[in-house]
């Protein structure tokens, strides 16, 4: 599984070279209560059919969750559908946050 910590997913974010894709699976409160500036709510059995409308197969997509259990799952998931370029973030928006609170 590939994987990225908050501080380089944070650096790519102000780099802006890539387009990356940040996919909260989350449920909607949550994700009301805070967010990665830019990630998009999708839950897990939604990935499949939204993935197709926003996503291209190459984009880096990097899926979250609150602390690393159902990110992973997302990731895999993602790869079977031909998403190669897919990263998890296991730390989750609590590592965000962290991080986002030393900046």
């Amino acid at each position: 599984m590939k994987t990225i910590d908050p501080n380089t997913l944070a650096q790519k974010l102000t780099e802006r070279q890539h387009r990356v894709i940040l996919v909260d699976v989350r449920d909607a409160a949550k994700f009301k209560q805070g967010h990665i500036p830019g990630a998009l709510n999708v839950t897990i059995d939604r990935l499949a059919s939204t993935m197709k409308s926003i996503a291209e197969k190459d984009d880096m997509i990097v899926t979250y969750c609150g602390g690393g259990t159902r990110a992973p799952r997302a990731y895999h998931f993602l790869q079977t559908l031909g998403y190669e370029n897919t990263i998890c973030m296991p730390e989750g928006f609590r590592g965000w946050r962290k991080v986002k609170e030393i900046c």
